[in-house]
C-alpha cells in the first residue's frame, strides 16, 4: 500500500494541510498512522474519501450530515428509513440547485448572444422562479391532503 505525507495529500486533493487535520480531528477521514519523526501517513485510499468530503460539500451538506454520510459509507448496515428520508431531501435540493444554476447559464448565454439586457433576463428568470416554487408548493399541499 502507497502512503501520502499530508502535503502531498493537499497537493493531490486540492485540499489545504489544515483542512485534512480538521477531517481527521472530526473522524471524516482515517487518522493517519506516523513516522518515527512524526509526520502523518496516510494511505492512498484517503483521496477517494477527500474527494467524496469535497462533493458532498460543494452539494450543500453540512459537516455534520458528511459525517452522518461517512458513517453509512463505513458501515455495512442496511440504510434506514430516516436516512433514506434525509438522502432523498438532500437530492431534491440539489435538483432545485441544479435548476436554479441552468437559469442563471441559460440568462447569461441569453443575455450575451442577443445583446439584451441582463435586468430584463433576470427578471424573467424570477417570475419563473416564483411560478415553480409556487407549483411545488400546492403539489405538497395536495400530498399531504
Amino acid at each position: 500500500m502507497n502512503y501520502l505525507t499530508i502535503g502531498k495529500l493537499a497537493k493531490r486533493t486540492g485540499v489545504s494541510t489544515v483542512t485534512i487535520r480538521y477531517y481527521e480531528q472530526c473522524g471524516l477521514i482515517p487518522k493517519a498512522t506516523r513516522t518515527p519523526a512524526g509526520y502523518r501517513l496516510y494511505p492512498e485510499s484517503v483521496i477517494e474519501h477527500i474527494y467524496f468530503l469535497k462533493s458532498t460539500k460543494t452539494a450543500g451538506f453540512s459537516l455534520a450530515e458528511i459525517g452522518e454520510l461517512v458513517a453509512l459509507l463505513n458501515s455495512n448496515r442496511p440504510t434506514s428509513n430516516a436516512s433514506k428520508t434525509q438522502l432523498l431531501e438532500k437530492a431534491n435540493m440539489i435538483k432545485e440547485k441544479i435548476i436554479a444554476l441552468k437559469n442563471v447559464q441559460k440568462m447569461l448565454e441569453t443575455t450575451a448572444t442577443t445583446g439584451g439586457s441582463l435586468r430584463v433576463q433576470a427578471s424573467a428568470m424570477s417570475e419563473q422562479m416564483q411560478a415553480g416554487r409556487q407549483r411545488r408548493t400546492r403539489r405538497e399541499e395536495e400530498a399531504l391532503a
